[in-house]
């Protein structure tokens, strides 16, 4: 019988299509992604209750979501993470789940800020970045 259950030091990828679900669950929930970090337990539970009744899939992809969700949470509590995400256009959200998709996750250790930013980065093409009033006044200085 093979062994069904997720590996938690290299939890499964998933697809940021599946991620974006999560977030949709959040967001109904009135938990904007960007500051999901800062809220309590019990209402992240109650989110993850509601994603796991509502999303329609296997028990170990639910639960990689749920996983990478936590620690994509987590990740953008970083300052100059939280910072880069904030100060870029729309679009910044697509690339996010597309990188927090598939980058390799701990869940002891967490998405690593640094490396995360750094595939954020990578993923965005040069016309996909739209800077904020406040770096193009420091471009122009």
């Amino acid at each position: 019988m093979p062994n069904s259950s997720v590996d938690l030091t290299d939890v499964p990828v998933v697809t940021p299509q599946d991620l974006g679900e999560a977030v949709r669950v959040l967001a109904l929930a009135g938990i904007p992604l960007i500051a999901s970090r800062n809220i309590s337990e019990e209402r992240f539970r109650a989110v993850e209750q509601a994603f796991w009744q509502g999303f329609e899939g296997p028990r170990e992809l639910k639960t990689a979501i749920l996983l990478r969700i936590r620690a994509l949470s987590e990740v953008l509590g970083a300052r100059r993470l939280n910072k880069f995400v904030s100060d870029h256009n729309s679009g910044m959200l697509r690339m996010t789940l597309k990188v927090a998709s598939r980058m390799r996750l701990n869940t002891k250790w967490g998405f690593n800020p640094t490396k995360f930013m750094f595939a954020l980065t990578d993923a965005l093409a040069p016309s996909q970045i739209v800077p904020s009033t406040n770096q193009q006044m420091a471009a122009a200085a």
